[in-house]
């Protein structure tokens, strides 16, 4: 089992890296999202 205790680590921090990531990228999504909505309302 000591043999697979850092791959574990590893995998669980790459996990949270990634995670980190499409977290951010959802936000910012969602920041532009709202950013189009409100230049299309004031284009109309």
């Amino acid at each position: 089992m000591k043999k697979f205790a850092p791959l574990i680590i590893l995998g669980i921090f790459l996990a949270g890296i990634v995670w980190m990531i499409f977290g951010m990228k959802s936000a910012m999504d969602m920041a532009d999202h709202t950013k189009v909505k409100k230049i299309e309302a004031t284009l109309k």
